[in-house]
């Protein structure tokens, strides 16, 4: 562990903060779109006249399949 520990404690140091960047804008957008996406679901059941408090997570997993891979594309690279 002692050459890992090396590594992220010198050659790692003023990268790291560089590296997180994208991954903290990536993941704010995905919220973003994830809101969005939850008040026009709720906004198209009260056009159809239902009282909807949640949107099912299957409803979800669907509509937001690009962004989640886009998010772990962000994570790994």
């Amino acid at each position: 562990m002692f050459p890992v520990d090396n590594i992220l404690k010198g050659d790692l140091k003023g990268v790291k903060s560089e590296l997180k960047k994208p991954v903290d804008k990536s993941f704010k957008e995905y919220e973003i779109k994830m809101t969005k996406l939850e008040k026009e679901k709720k906004a198209q059941a009260k056009e159809a006249g239902l009282i909807r408090t949640e949107i099912t997570g299957a409803e979800m997993a669907e509509e937001m399949d690009r962004e989640r891979k886009q998010l772990q594309y962000q994570i790994i690279f």
